[in-house]
């Protein structure tokens, strides 16, 4: 007969617990976002204009959005739902409390000479003149384009995060 020789207690121990922590390690900053959730839902406030023009000036890029739609809708991308609906001026009226001073990343589509267009900018300082349904900004970090005329069919989404 063999005997077979027992494993010191100390060794099993030192293993349950090195499971019990992989297993909490592992799991453990999923389980509590699960739980918790985000802090704040990702969320797109969505616009149409007939036009837009992105022109680089001395100071700066300023983006001008003519013929905008009557209102804006806000996406919450976690809850697949639209969450509010603003007119474009009330949008554009509380420019800075509801975005803030600083910039805000937005994504612009269009159409320019028969080719789509895209490009990333972050819009600050909105200028809305309601008689001409025309809204201008301060577009710094512009990516994807220097300037454009006439971009038709434009679509603008902005992070409402």
């Amino acid at each position: 007969m063999t005997e077979t020789a027992k494993r010191p207690t100390w060794i099993r121990t030192t293993a349950l617990v090195a499971v019990i922590a992989l297993v909490v390690g592992v799991t453990g900053g999923w389980l509590i976002y699960a739980i918790s959730g985000p802090e704040t839902p990702a969320s797109v406030w969505l616009l149409r204009a007939d036009q837009a023009t992105l022109v680089q000036g001395d100071d700066g890029a300023v983006l001008t959005l003519t013929g905008v739609g009557e209102s804006a809708v806000k996406f919450d991308t976690n809850a697949d739902d639209i969450t509010d609906t603003k007119s474009s001026g009330d949008l554009f009226d509380a420019w800075d409390a509801t975005f803030g001073e600083d910039g805000q990343r937005a994504a612009v589509a269009g159409v320019a000479a028969g080719e789509p267009v895209q490009f990333t900018v972050s819009l600050s300082d909105a200028r809305w003149d309601a008689a001409t349904g025309t809204v201008t900004f301060v577009a710094d970090d512009v990516d994807g384009a220097d300037s454009l005329d006439r971009v038709n069919d434009v679509v603008v989404a902005i992070d409402g995060s």
